[in-house]
């Protein structure tokens, strides 16, 4: 069986309905300690800005847990297609 998709966002941006296979915590902390996200894997976050830039349109972006340090990946305009760029 293969490990949740772990999804890090407020109550504001989260949608109405999550599929079963999402794990959603609301800091990269709590994602590590409560969901299991572990070093290398890949994880959904709601984000305004990377670095200095905006989002935009594109506020999902896919991140890489490196530890200490986040990876971005790819940014996308909706959650859904997040989730299956991870999937």
């Amino acid at each position: 069986m293969k490990k949740p998709i772990v999804l890090i966002a407020s109550d504001e941006h989260l949608p109405h309905t999550i599929p079963n296979n999402i794990r959603v915590a609301k800091s990269i902390h709590e994602a590590q300690s409560v969901c299991g996200l572990t070093i290398g894997e890949e994880y959904v976050e709601f984000r305004r800005y990377i670095g200095l830039q905006t989002t935009g349109s594109r506020p999902w972006v896919v991140m890489i847990n490196q530890g200490n340090h986040q990876v971005v990946g790819l940014a996308f305009p909706t959650l859904q297609l997040a989730i299956q760029a991870i999937a």
